[in-house]
């Protein structure tokens, strides 16, 4: 950012693991919602390739050449979506930050919805929905709503905290996002975010985010890994909170 220049109001981090085939139409879909809403010259897009195997960080590079909007950080290794995060984070410089899966689950309005959302809080949280019933069973089918629910009963277990009502994306003030000391790997970063800034009684406004099936591929979350890492981050989140 040129010296004296006004940050941009919005951040999008976009991370990504080997999605190739998804990043290119993700980061097109960014540019078209959020120019066709004004917000043309007042969002920056981050994205940060986690150790891609593919040419997802060639990609990412290319696009940050065509677009002067885009930013581009490069991981050495696969870390998982907290490190992809937290490297997204801590260059961010809007005042508002928030991100969206490379696979293009999520549309880009979900984005500015929020922004007309959180009106003066600090942090808005949100709920999984989807009104078409062909949709919800292609995203979500039985077994990754069964691993959702064990999920939810793991963190009021180990945590003592009900998720319920923020299970989808967050969308939070960027100042205070980024002087969080954030120590998930997993996507167990998500919760960490919500859990520091509830400790520190920030404002909270609350939303819901449709979804759609990823663009192509698989989703990477629902693996024996994943779950582990989860598992292993719920832990050390409740050693740090203690």
């Amino acid at each position: 950012m040129v010296q004296g220049e006004s940050p941009p109001r919005l951040a999008v981090i976009i991370p990504a693991y080997n999605e190739s085939a998804n990043v290119r139409a993700v980061v097109a879909e960014a540019v078209r919602v959020f120019d066709a809403h004004g917000l043309k010259g007042q969002y920056e897009l981050v994205l940060v390739d986690d150790g891609s195997a593919d040419d997802t960080g060639a990609i990412m590079e290319e696009l940050e050449r065509r677009h002067d909007c885009v930013r581009v950080r490069r991981r050495a290794s696969n870390g998982g979506l907290g490190e992809a995060l937290k490297t997204g984070i801590a260059v961010s410089r809007g005042r508002y930050v928030t991100f969206i899966p490379g696979d293009g689950e999520i549309a880009l309005d979900q984005v500015v919805k929020f922004l007309g959302a959180i009106g003066d809080a600090d942090l808005l949280v949100s709920t999984r929905c989807c009104s078409d019933e062909a949709t919800r069973r292609a995203v979500r089918p039985w077994h990754r709503e069964v691993l959702s629910w064990g999920h939810s009963r793991l963190i009021r277990l180990i945590l003592g905290f009900d998720p319920k009502g923020m299970d989808g994306l967050f969308f939070a003030r960027g100042d205070l996002l980024r002087a969080l000391p954030l120590k998930s790997r997993s996507g167990t970063v998500c919760l960490e975010i919500i859990l520091r800034l509830r400790r520190q009684q920030c404002s909270l406004a609350r939303s819901t985010m449709d979804y759609r099936p990823r663009l192509s591929g698989r989703s990477k979350v629902t693996n024996l890994r994943s779950i582990v890492a989860s598992l292993w981050d719920m832990l050390r989140l409740r050693y740090s909170l203690c």
